[in-house]
């Protein structure tokens, strides 16, 4: 329970520094904002499959948001992607699923391209 604690804590300094407000990650979220307040004073942990959107709303890595470090490099997401997100997060199990699962093929299918360019490149000068 500490550490769900410790994670509600986060989410309030993230909140704080921001200067956003538990109501509005719960609207974010599509969730109560009771919900919220169970993670930072009740010591709740979040559902895993809100981790990401809480970091897109507070703009924080996961890193940040579980463990405490502070990033080196901090991700800026443009307003499309956090559009992207807010989207996911209204998404029910099945298509939170379904959208991973493009993603991770999308990305393999990147770095199978990426590989294939490097080879040719290594056998034309090779």
């Amino acid at each position: 329970m500490e550490e769900n604690a410790s994670i509600g804590r986060r989410i309030l300094e993230f909140l704080n520094r921001k200067g956003k407000t538990q109501a509005e990650l719960a609207r974010f979220l599509g969730t109560r904002q009771s919900t919220v307040n169970g993670w930072i004073k009740l010591g709740r942990c979040p559902a895993a499959d809100v981790i990401l959107p809480i970091c897109g709303f507070l703009d924080v890595t996961a890193e940040e948001l579980l463990g405490g470090a502070e990033a080196e490099e901090k991700l800026e997401l443009t307003d499309d992607e956090k559009q992207l997100l807010t989207q996911y997060g209204k998404l029910d199990h099945r298509g939170r699923a379904r959208v991973t699962t493009v993603v991770y093929e999308e990305y393999d299918r990147m770095r199978a391209d990426t590989l294939m360019e490097v080879s040719e490149e290594f056998l034309k000068h090779g």
